[in-house]
């Protein structure tokens, strides 16, 4: 970022930046000087830093991120936006149903920690490390798993872990299980 494009850019905003891009050079010197234009300079003819704001306005989300999105959707426990955005993520962006399946895993994970974890009377606070909860999804979790009870959340990641092995032997297909787990989930939410 200084060499090339002379902007500054601090490493939390940077690892947001590849988060977002990946890891290739040539995209990552592309966004870079994306983002110092955007910048601008300031009224000593400096170049402005690249901030946070300026990575989340210019740098598209990546597929990877998208499909870990619907955690977000699912957590409002609406089944048609739910639903909906399943289906995008499946038809519109093609994201592998392994992907999507495993964002789903990751998140009947967090919900049954999170259950199990505050009906034993731990701390939310203690929960985030070790169920990797962090921003605004910490906070959605946590709302989530006072809400339901460990035998619910137990079940539902049963049976999220049935239907990946299934879908993994080819005893059913990918995307009707995880539409049924999205409609079992959005239930137990309400």
């Amino acid at each position: 970022a200084n060499s090339h494009h002379n902007v500054s850019i601090d490493e939390p905003v940077a690892k947001a930046r590849v988060q977002r891009v990946g890891s290739s050079l040539g995209k990552l010197d592309m966004e870079v000087g994306k983002l110092a234009a955007a910048a601008g300079v300031n009224e000593a003819g400096e170049p402005n830093p690249i901030t946070r704001q300026l990575v989340a306005q210019f740098v598209g989300v990546s597929r990877e991120e998208e499909a870990w999105n619907i955690q977000k959707t699912l957590l409002s426990g609406n089944p048609d936006a739910a639903l909906q955005h399943l289906r995008h993520i499946l038809d519109v962006s093609r994201q592998p149903p392994p992907v999507v399946m495993f964002a789903l895993l990751d998140l009947a994970r967090k919900l049954h920690g999170g259950t199990a974890g505050l009906k034993a009377g731990a701390n939310p606070f203690q929960l985030t490390k070790p169920l990797k909860l962090w921003g605004q999804s910490q906070e959605m979790i946590v709302a989530a798993a006072r809400r339901l009870q460990p035998a619910d959340t137990l079940a539902f990641y049963r049976a999220a872990i049935d239907a990946d092995q299934r879908s993994k032997s080819g005893l059913g297909e990918a995307d009707r299980s995880m539409e049924m787990l999205v409609v079992k989930l959005c239930a137990m939410l309400r």
